[in-house]
């Protein structure tokens, strides 16, 4: 974008509003889907907010955006969701990425930058793999349960721990959009329905292990895995640069 001037030019205006779009509605398709799973595995807070959406809205015909500000639970749930299956999309193979396995933040550095010791030169890539934030013991209470209470408001959630949007003055363009979004549609959803899991529904109530979520036995010190196959950071002299703060 051309700084030196304070009007966009069409070609600037329209891939804006192309990635807008995407960024609201992938984000919003994903979150619509990873939400009606988790409340399928747990009917007893898929209740609560079905309580809570027929008393916000009573009899009206249609949901406004003001009853929207209102569902405080359906946020919560909407969070911890989001927490435990961030879409952020990037990297891999279009399909992986549609299905959210690809759970990572890029950026690249304006300038030579140091942190923990080490330098981040000018220009290069930095990946912040989400899975090793949101699923870290370190920073969560039981990291693989679903609890919405979380995300209470006596609860304080770093920002840069928590961002499945991103964080800073370049997270998604399409938040708000998808969260707007993804609250109506459930809400409408959820004030007529019932969801219940069907013959082929997963059975796995929390996450699935993935990439670099995954500590099982695979990873046992007897056990030998090719580096070329397991590589969530990458390989080869330039793998992810944040592999080590990431991790720790």
């Amino acid at each position: 974008m051309d700084t030196s001037k304070d009007i966009l030019t069409d070609v600037e205006i329209s891939s804006n509003a192309v990635n807008f779009i995407f960024a609201g509605y992938e984000t919003s398709k994903l979150l619509m889907s990873y939400t009606t799973h988790m409340l399928i595995h747990h009917p007893d807070i898929q209740d609560k907010v079905r309580e809570e959406i027929l008393t916000v809205v009573g009899d009206k015909k249609e949901i406004s955006y003001d009853d929207l500000k209102e569902f405080h639970l359906m946020d919560r749930v909407l969070s911890e969701t989001l927490r435990l299956h961030p879409p952020t999309l990037t990297g891999g193979d279009y399909e992986m990425k549609r299905k959210g396995v690809c759970s990572s933040i890029t950026r690249a550095s304006d300038e030579d930058f140091e942190v923990l010791g080490k330098t981040i030169p000018k220009e290069v890539g930095v990946m912040v793999p989400l899975g090793v934030l949101h699923l870290s013991s370190k920073y969560w209470k039981e990291p693989l349960v679903f609890d919405p209470d979380r995300f209470s408001p006596d609860q304080k959630v770093d920002p840069l721990v928590y961002m499945p949007f991103g964080a800073g003055p370049r997270f998604c363009i399409g938040k708000k959009m998808a969260l707007t979004v993804t609250k109506l549609a459930l809400a409408r959803l959820l004030r007529r329905y019932r969801v219940l899991p069907g013959p082929h529904t997963d059975k796995v109530s929390a996450v699935r292990a993935r990439g670099p979520r995954c500590c099982g036995p695979r990873f046992s010190p007897d056990q030998k895995v090719d580096p070329l196959v397991y590589m969530p950071f990458g390989a080869g002299p330039r793998f992810c640069i944040g592999k080590k703060i990431a991790l720790r």
